[in-house]
């Protein structure tokens, strides 16, 4: 499963937080069937690969702190 990094920093910026909900969600039951989340940056580079549970929370809170939510909690 992939996603385009500019995708989900569009999403925070625009405070479309049941958007980020809902790929987070997507993201999660990806994982549970065993599959990896790739992050695709800007040059089209796999900038994070996401195989566990973990790995999600990690780079949901690096996407809070770098492009600001507010209302998200």
């Amino acid at each position: 499963m992939e996603y385009k990094l500019s995708y989900i920093q569009n999403l925070l910026s625009e405070q479309n937080y049941l958007e980020f909900d809902k790929v987070l969600t997507d993201m999660l039951k990806a994982i549970n069937n065993k599959e990896k989340i790739e992050i695709i940056d800007s040059q089209g580079q796999v900038s994070s690969l996401i195989t566990c549970w973990d790995e999600l929370e990690d780079f949901k809170k690096i996407m809070i702190q770098i492009y600001g939510i507010f209302g998200y909690f």
